[in-house]
C-alpha cells in the first residue's frame, strides 16, 4: 500500500510519476475495482447491444464509435474516477483501500457525475460546432469536473463554474498538462488493444476486440483519474495560496 500527500502543487513530470507509481503500488484494488466496472458495463453495452460477441471482427462504424464514445465518457469515465479518488482518499486517510468500499462510493457518486459529465459533454462539443476553438479551449477548463464533483461535492452543475475557476489564467499550462496525461496514460491501453485487435483481425471474432477493450480501458482511465485528481489538488492548492498566501501583509502604520 503505497500513500503520499496529495494535496500539494507537482511539476509535469511529478505528477505524471507519482500518478503511475500509485497505479502500479495499488495496483490490486485498482484492477479488481475497475474491471469489476468495465467488464459489466461493455458486455452488455458493446457484447450484447453491438453484437460483438456474436459478430465477425469489423472496422468500428460510425455509429459504433458514438456508441463506444457516449459509453466511455459517460458511463466509465464517472464511475472508474469516482472509484479511483475513492482508493486515493483511503489511502489519504492510512486505511487499506476495500473494493466494497470503493465500489459503493462510485456508485453513491455516479448520479452526481454523471450529471456533470453530460453537461460538460454537451457544453464541450456546443463549443466544438461553434468553431472547434471554444471546444477545445472548454474542454482544458472542465478538464478537472470529475474529480471536482468527486471532492468538493457541489449542489447541481456548480462543478462547472467551479473548474472554469480553478484553471482561470492557467490555459497553457493546463493544457500542456492534459496533453501529456493523455498521451502518457494512453499508450498502454492503445499498445494492448492493438494486439488484441491484430488476434480478432487473424480469427474474426469481434469478441476477442471486446475482451482486448475491456482490458485495455482501465489501463487508460486508472491512471489518467490519478494524473487528473493531482492535477486537481495542485490547482486547489495553488489558489488558496494565491488566495490566503502564507506570508501575511504588514500592520498599517500605527498600529
Amino acid at each position: 500500500m503505497r500513500t503520499t500527500n496529495l494535496r500539494r502543487q507537482r511539476e509535469l513530470s511529478e505528477l505524471v510519476r507519482d500518478a503511475f507509481a500509485l497505479a502500479a503500488a495499488n495496483w490490486r484494488v485498482l484492477a479488481i475495482v475497475s474491471f469489476a466496472i468495465v467488464a459489466p458495463v461493455e458486455l452488455i453495452a458493446f457484447g450484447i447491444g453491438l453484437r460483438w460477441l456474436s459478430s465477425g471482427y469489423a472496422v468500428d462504424t460510425l455509429g459504433s464509435q458514438a456508441v463506444q464514445l457516449v459509453v466511455s465518457y459517460l458511463i466509465v469515465a464517472p464511475l472508474v474516477f469516482a472509484a479511483v479518488i475513492s482508493v486515493l482518499l483511503q489511502l489519504e486517510g492510512h486505511d487499506r483501500p476495500s473494493p466494497r468500499t470503493t465500489l459503493r462510493a462510485a456508485f453513491d457518486a455516479f448520479p452526481a457525475l454523471l450529471l456533470v459529465a453530460t453537461a460538460s459533454a454537451l457544453v464541450i462539443v456546443a463549443g466544438v460546432f461553434a468553431l472547434v476553438v471554444p471546444g477545445v479551449v472548454l474542454g482544458v477548463r472542465l478538464g478537472i469536473v470529475l474529480p471536482v464533483a468527486m471532492l468538493e461535492r457541489p449542489r447541481g452543475l456548480s462543478a462547472l463554474p467551479r473548474a472554469f475557476a480553478l484553471t482561470a489564467g492557467r490555459f497553457w499550462n493546463t493544457l500542456g498538462r492534459l496533453l501529456v496525461i493523455g498521451l502518457a496514460t494512453g499508450l498502454p491501453g492503445f499498445l494492448v488493444q492493438s494486439i488484441f485487435d491484430a488476434i480478432a483481425k487473424s480469427a474474426d471474432s469481434q469478441a476477442i476486440h471486446l475482451v482486448g477493450s475491456i482490458v485495455s480501458d482501465p489501463l487508460t482511465v486508472v491512471p489518467a483519474a490519478i494524473a487528473t485528481t493531482l492535477l486537481y489538488f495542485d490547482l486547489a492548492d495553488r489558489e488558496a495560496k494565491r488566495i490566503s498566501p502564507t506570508t501575511a501583509p504588514p500592520p498599517p502604520p500605527g498600529l
